[in-house]
């Protein structure tokens, strides 16, 4: 059966529930007390991904190379980019390291930026400052901050917090405001056909039932379990309308908006409908102000929740200690806006449009490339995409491999926030070690997209312990150093920093890192096993024949870094494995195939014991950044070892009446062809003929397969000579070398050797 469409009743007030009594009077929504007195700190990340950074970089870029172009620009001054509530500084900071990385063609060699931080809280701005990126910026007169009340539509103050003037006149600006406009008061109104309602709101205070008694040893028992939290303080809002008209409104309205809210509201009224609607009023003031402070060529960028003319607005029912927030018509934002030349771009597909203003008595041709940038990143790729992928995946962190992973990471420009949603299960299950290099590409270029919080970080300790998982000590140290910068010295940091230190041969700052957080904690049981396993190995260090702290035993490479060679470790044994994995390393050292970690492990006891009775010197070669890469041993007592080991080259000697020592080494996959082997083996011959007279050695012993040919040439730089000696045949054919300590003069320079990488 058809049914009749009827006309939609007029507005009607909120039912107040029985339990409930009102808390004050009604008040006009303009002018209520539900609108949030501070930013809603989730409203602001929202904005903080790579997708909307790239599109506000590419914009103000657009916008730069115009002004630039048509000489709009007094290149003697600063050009400031003001950005409204952006006391959390992430978006900001990145915002200006993208700005600062984009302009480096010529064109832009005289632009001076300056980005102003503007916040309600002068706290939360006194925070921003201490921030180890906003300092470095700030050494180079690129940031400031600006107490700027705009809730209390106070005008744009002229001086920053320091004092100094801001000099907005001597060039066009940016204005930067996400998620914002939509915190500040609005007016609700609903058109029912061609009458007009007012809403007024008030807030409820619900009457809670009082507790059941329990008996005391239950309500004790209860106690013991679980603490319940305090219920969060939620208002219940209620609304009611009165009937107006579109005069009546208008006088309710600041004189400087009256102009733009005439037209919405007759159109409204004008077209026959029932529908409830939202007047951005102290937006348009905010906007009005700004077209007073800041100079023709100006541009604005507004991000927020939108909705259109077609959608009524949904009322919220209750009120936090936040506020509310009501999303924002962007075309009544835009009504009679003129002098600016506005673009919009809204996303169909989610709640968030962006609009772009140019303030300009100009033609709208000079600002050509600033609108094809805003519409090819605004409008025909929306940066909300890039949430909608990161909310989709939500669901399939435990589903996606390794490689899947790493291509999302690349397709989304190695967004934090992707990463963020996987961290936890990569931590649980670990990578593939064939990916290892291409998870160290990945990290360095999402934190170097990151811009750590002012407070603990999660996101950055989970990204540290990660790189200590992948080895990649250079990360690792960035992201707890970060850490410690922002919150201070803690235990956990401490020991991570003591851990990193351990890995790369730092000896000193091994021992300091994890005694200061020792200090901290007394009881930490993490600590204090990092500190007895730092402490056990530097005493075992001190005890070996083999083996002086103080004869020379690192090399300066040609980037800073250094190379040294130290006694292997226990801390070694992970990444030993790792870079042994290749089959074709055992191979060539005729070394023992490794089935699993537990095997190598087995192996390092025999290995440490030979180490400690001065049999053999099992030397690790380490890398001050990448950690372990290599190894290098040293049979001290050929004669007595006859069995073929790990290390161990066939033995025989050129002249049995020198006692001679036998020498094998080998480079990690990772790193080989690097002329990382060539500096190891010099650093072990030297710190052997050092201690030769001591450990009576006069001549040093090793072989290689014939098609072995980067170890060959590697003995044939340092000085071995082939002595005659051939064993096998074909593939299997072994040449044998003989370097004669009591001759080899090797030049103090030699040393310093650089590898040229």
């Amino acid at each position: 059966m058809l049914e009749i469409a009827n006309l939609s009743p007029a507005p009607q007030a909120t039912l107040i529930p029985e339990n409930a009594k009102l808390v004050g009077e009604y008040t006009a929504t303009l002018d209520a007390d539900i609108w949030p007195i501070t930013p809603i700190a989730s409203a602001q990340v929202s904005w903080f991904n790579q997708a909307w950074l790239e599109a506000y970089t590419q914009t103000i870029v657009a916008w730069l190379y115009d002004g630039v172009n048509n000489q709009l620009f007094n290149l003697n001054k600063p050009i400031y980019i003001l950005q409204a509530q952006a006391s959390a500084g992430q978006f900001g900071l990145a915002l200006l390291d993208k700005l600062t990385s984009a302009l480096t063609q010529p064109e832009f060699k005289d632009v001076k930026l300056c980005y102003i931080f503007a916040d309600t809280e002068q706290a939360q701005l006194a925070k921003l400052t201490e921030h180890p990126y906003f300092v470095h910026y700030k050494q180079h007169n690129q940031v400031t901050t600006l107490h700027w009340q705009l809730e209390k539509n106070d005008v744009l103050p002229e001086r920053d917090e320091e004092g100094e003037l801001l000099n907005l006149a001597a060039n066009p600006s940016v204005f930067i405001a996400n998620g914002v406009l939509s915190q500040l008061p609005q007016m609700l109104l609903q058109v029912h056909y061609q009458d007009l309602y007012i809403a007024q709101v008030a807030k409820l205070a619900l009457e809670r039932k009082p507790p059941l008694t329990l008996p005391l040893g239950w309500q004790k028992a209860g106690t013991q379990k679980c603490q319940k939290p305090e219920p969060k303080n939620h208002a219940q809002l209620t609304y009611r309308w009165q009937e107006t008209s579109v005069e009546k409104v208008l006088s309710l309205l600041p004189e400087q908006v009256q102009g733009h809210c005439t037209q919405t509201l007759h159109r409204y009224s004008q077209q026959g409908v029932c529908q409830t609607f939202a007047l951005p009023v102290a937006a348009h003031s905010l906007l009005a102000g700004l077209e007073q402070s800041l100079c023709d060529g100006s541009l604005t960028l507004v991000s927020d929740f939108s909705t259109t003319s077609e959608v009524d607005i949904t009322l919220p029912n209750n009120d936090d200690d936040a506020g509310i927030r009501f999303s924002l018509n962007f075309s009544v934002l835009m009504v009679e806006s003129s002098p600016f030349l506005q673009w919009l771009a809204s996303s169909h597909q989610c709640n968030k449009s962006t609009l772009m203003c140019v303030k300009s008595s100009q033609t709208q041709q000079l600002y050509r490339h600033t609108q094809q940038a805003f519409y090819r990143y605004f409008a025909e790729q929306s940066p909300e995409d890039c949430e909608r992928i990161i909310q989709s995946l939500v669901g399939a962190t435990k589903v996606l491999g390794d490689t899947q992973i790493l291509a999302f990471m690349r397709q989304y420009d190695y967004e934090p926030k992707l990463l963020a949603l996987f961290l936890p299960r990569l931590l649980e299950q670990g990578v593939k070690v064939d990916l290892r290099l291409m998870w160290h590409q990945v990290l360095e270029q999402v934190w170097l997209a990151y811009v750590p919080l002012t407070k603990c970080d999660e996101f950055v300790f989970q990204l540290g312990l990660f790189a200590i998982d992948l080895s990649y000590w250079p990360l690792a140290r960035q992201c707890f150093l970060s850490l410690m910068e922002l919150d201070g010295p803690t235990t956990a940091y401490l020991h991570n920093l003591a851990l990193v230190a351990h890995a790369t041969g730092q000896k000193a700052l091994a021992i300091q890192c994890i005694e200061l957080a020792l200090e901290l904690n007394p009881d930490d049981k993490q600590a204090k096993r990092l500190y007895n396993d730092i402490t056990a190995y530097q005493a075992r260090q001190a005890q070996l024949t083999w083996f002086d702290d103080a004869v020379n035993h690192s090399v300066e490479l040609n980037d800073g870094q250094q190379l040294q060679l130290l006694p292997l470790g226990q801390q070694n044994l992970a990444e030993f494995y790792m870079q042994y994995r290749r089959k074709d390393v055992a191979q060539r050292l005729r070394g023992v195939k490794l089935e699993s970690f537990s095997q190598l492990e087995q192996l390092w006891f025999h290995w440490k014991q030979e180490g400690d009775e001065g049999q053999k010197a099992h030397f690790a070669i380490i890398h001050s950044e990448l950690g372990f890469i290599g190894g290098v041993v040293v049979d001290l007592e050929p004669e007595h070892n006859q069995t073929e080991e790990l290390g161990s080259p066939a033995r025989h000697s050129p002249n049995p009446s020198l006692n001679s020592a036998q020498l094998s080494f080998w480079i990690g996959c990772d790193y080989q062809g690097q002329g990382y082997g060539k500096l190891g083996v010099k650093l072990a011959i030297d710190h052997i003929q050092q201690l030769a007279e001591c450990l009576n050695i006069c001549q040093i012993t090793t072989s290689a397969w014939v098609h072995n040919t980067a170890s060959r040439r590697i003995l044939n730089h340092i000085g071995f000579e082939e002595y005659g000696r051939v064993k096998g045949e074909g593939a299997e054919l072994e040449v044998f070398y003989c370097l004669d300590l009591t001759e080899l003069l090797i030049p103090a320079s030699d040393s310093n050797a650089q590898v040229i990488m």
